[in-house]
């Protein structure tokens, strides 16, 4: 397994909203999944084969955000 990718992402931000199609094409030329430190770090993926692959793996990839601590302490979406 390679070193991940690291890049300085955030989708809360107003340029993001005004360039999205642009910013995810540039994110999957540099990388079709990426690292993002911002938010605690999430994993941006922008690849239509990786997007495909995660969407059946639902039990590695969850969006279930675990606030109280009372399940498996996901951080999820």
């Amino acid at each position: 397994m390679g070193e991940r990718v690291v890049v300085d992402f955030d989708q809360h931000t107003p340029e993001y909203r005004a360039q999205f199609p642009a910013i995810g094409h540039a994110l999957r030329e540099q990388c079709p999944v990426v690292w993002s430190p911002n938010h605690d770090g999430y994993w941006v993926v922008t690849g239509h084969d990786q997007l495909s692959e995660m969407a059946k793996r639902w039990d590695l990839v969850s969006n279930h955000h675990d606030v109280d601590g009372s399940r498996p302490g996901l951080k999820g979406i």
